[in-house]
Parts: structure tokens; sequence; C-alpha cells
């Protein structure tokens, strides 16, 4: 089991995601005083949620340190470690995608790192990118794998980082070169110390005779460019990180069903050490997150404006937390998330919220972090494992914060 605490964005995991689906078969202002205790109210009073909703409590922000940054416009966060942040710099001659930009998140220093993509003139972009404080690793994809999941093609790049008062990097080196989407999906990966995990699907499918449903989690050490496989399934895949020294992964049980299994594979020991069914009814929203204790989960209801929000504890009790939100990340075994609330400010007319919301499973207790009233609010990325401490989040031109156009990153510090 993993302890319980460790050390546009949409389209970019749906593009991800679709290719693995079809493939398959299947598919802001700080928040201001607060009144009074509530616990997560329903805010789509005519629809019935298939579990209970949680019994929770909303209490005051705790102190906590905080470090805030401000970056170029349109730079969108991508991954993180204990030191650096990665971030997509889309401020670039309106061809966004193809820089990248990283930010030290002890000195607030920050360079553009990756100009553009490492073909001399080709059509590929890059979408994907993760860190750690030694490498960088980014994809480059060719094609709409959104509209046509069999036609596209990737490759994988890194580099290492060099120390210094300036954030830059060495000389990038390839690391996958050109795959077919038909052959492999488009991959999702995790950068530990000087480690690069990827995962790709496999699956029947007309443009690849004979190829076999199954995953593959492969590991490189980006030193040595040495890569063997570490883990594979018949199954596929729908999500996969690297937190506590294991990979967690999210496999589809069969590929007639939504259902999705949580599997926990410890890279020391080479062997399943958790399988958690996740007890979903509908299609899950991007990434669910576990931590061995506490698990979450978005689920999209077609008939619903936004994804619910689930959560299962040790107790096997799967219970509804909020009914708009997504993206859930675990920080220090509290779970942060975007909620949407609505609120009436007239009869007939309502208006919604972006809110940073903190719950903590241990206490029922939950607070808002961060509150904007209207437009994008703040975001932690998607797919980022599970941390013992720290939460890094950022929003692009936030009303009442910036006078001109800027991104703000804050780094918090639970404890």
């Amino acid at each position: 089991m993993i302890s319980r605490g460790s050390a546009s964005r949409a389209a970019l995991v749906a593009s991800v995601l679709v290719i693995v689906l079809l493939c398959t078969g299947c598919a802001r202002e700080d928040s201001a005083e607060r009144a009074g205790a509530r616990s997560l109210e329903s805010t789509a009073p005519g629809e019935t949620a298939p579990w209970p909703r949680v019994d929770s409590i909303e209490t005051s922000a705790p102190l906590m340190a905080m470090d805030e940054f401000r970056l170029p416009p349109g730079s969108l966060l991508k991954g993180h470690s204990d030191r650096m942040a990665v971030f997509y710099d889309a401020n670039y001659d309106g061809n966004g995608g193809n820089r990248i930009r990283l930010l030290d998140l002890v000195t607030g220093t920050h360079a553009v790192v990756v100009p553009g993509t490492m073909g001399p003139s080709d059509d590929f972009t890059i979408l994907g990118v993760r860190c750690s404080d030694d490498w960088i690793v980014w994809e480059e994809e060719n094609g709409d794998v959104l509209q046509h999941p069999l036609d596209g093609e990737w490759r994988l790049w890194a580099a290492p980082i060099i120390p210094g008062e300036t954030p830059q990097v060495g000389e990038p080196v390839k690391v996958r070169g050109i795959v077919s989407t038909a052959v492999e999906s488009r991959p999702l990966f995790s950068v530990v110390g000087d480690r690069l995990y990827y995962m790709t699907n496999q699956a029947p499918n007309p443009k690849q005779e004979g190829a076999l449903r199954g995953s593959r989690v492969r590991a490189i050490d980006l030193a040595t460019g040495e890569e063997r496989v570490v883990y594979q399934t018949p199954r596929n895949m729908m999500t996969f990180v690297v937190q506590d020294g294991c990979l967690v992964m999210s496999e589809w049980v069969s590929t007639d069903s939504k259902a999705i299994e949580v599997v926990v594979y410890d890279l020391a020991a080479e062997r399943v050490v958790d399988r958690a069914p996740l007890d979903n009814r509908m299609e899950v929203s991007h990434y669910p997150v576990y931590d061995g204790e506490v698990m979450a989960w978005a689920e999209n209801d077609v008939d619903l404006p936004r994804p619910r929000l689930y959560v299962k504890g040790p107790d096997e009790s799967v219970l509804l937390l909020d009914d708009t939100g997504g993206d859930p990340l675990l920080v220090d075994g509290r779970i942060v998330y975007e909620a949407h609330p609505k609120t009436q400010v007239l009869t007939g007319y309502w208006t919604e919220r972006a809110q940073l919301r903190v719950y903590d499973p241990a206490t029922r207790t939950w607070f808002v972090l961060t509150d904007v009233s209207e437009g994008e609010g703040w975001e932690g990325g998607i797919g980022i494992p599970s941390s013992e401490s720290t939460l890094v989040v950022s929003i692009d031109t936030p009303a009442g914060l910036a006078d001109s156009r800027d991104t703000v990153v804050r780094v918090y510090r639970f404890r």
C-alpha cells in the first residue's frame, strides 16, 4: 500500500484519452470571509446522485506558507517536482504550445528552456510535459488524434536541468523516435529523478494487423538510455502516475464496461501490492487519485453541465463529495479540487464561481482556498502525483490580482 502522504488543458488530456477509448472499442480573487458553517450542498437539486452525499462542514482556511510568482500570460502548468515547475509557454507569436518554460519554485526565476519542437521543419507540436528536479521530458505530436485517433504520430524528448541562478537545460536527447498511434497510443509519463516512466496502450485496429490488446509501462534511465518494461497487462489503462516508489494506474476492467480498477505496483518489490475498484457508474473525467487510503474521482454525466466528484475511504464506502467538482489532487492526505458552485442572485438568475476547495477525509471538513467570481479559476494541473505538502496552482490574468496580463503562480505548503 502507498503511504497516505508522498513526495486549452482539457482538450490536451482528451486527446490522450480519446485515442485510448477508440482503440479499445469504448472511448480569481482570494476567498472572501464566509459566514457560518455549511455542508457541500447540491447545486443540482433536481438530480439524484447514485451515492449518498458526504456529511461535511465548511471551516475557515488555515494559515499556511505561500509563495507567489508571475509569468508571461498563457503559461499553462503541466507538472512540478519539489523544486521545479514546467509550463507551456503559449505567448509565442500566436503559435501556442511550442515553447516550454521552467520555473524555480524556490527562487522564482524562470526562463524558456525549449524554444520549439526538435524537428527541422515539421508539423509536430509539443503537448505532454513533465519534470523532476533533474530532467524535463516532453512529447511532440503530429496529427489531430481527437478527430483521427489512428492517424497521429508522437515522439519523446528529454533534457537535463542545469543548476544555476536562472533555469536552463542541457542538450536535448531523443528518448523515443516517431511512433504511429495505430501502433501505440500517445504516452502518459512521469519523471522521477533521472528516470522516465511512460505508458502506452495497444489494441486491435484496422491499421495495425495482428495488434494485441494491452498496456505497457517502460522505464528509461535518462543518463544512460537503458530501457526496460517494468509492467504490462492485457487490459488497457486510462491513467498512470508514479508516486511513493509505485506505479499507480487506472485500468478498464473490460472493453464493454466503464468500470475502472486502480492498480498499485511496487517498483522495488516488482509486484502488485494493491487493487482497488473505483466503483464508478459513468465515464471517469481525467485522472482519479489514490494514496492507499483515500480515493477520489470525477464522473461525467451527460445530463449535467459539470462532472460530479466522489470520494472513497478505507471503509470502502463511496460518497458524493461535490456536484460540480473535478480534477482532484492529493496533498497531505487531503483532496484539492476545482468546484464551480452556483449562487442565485435574482429570481431565475444564477452566477457561477470558480473555486479551489480542500477536503479533509479524516475530519470531514473543507475550506475554500481560492475563489474567483467569474471566468476561469485557479488550476492545479492534471495527473500530478500525490504530495506530502506542496500544492502548485496557477491562473491566467485573474480579476483583481493583476492590472496587466500575467500568469500568476502560487506555491502552497500545507505543512
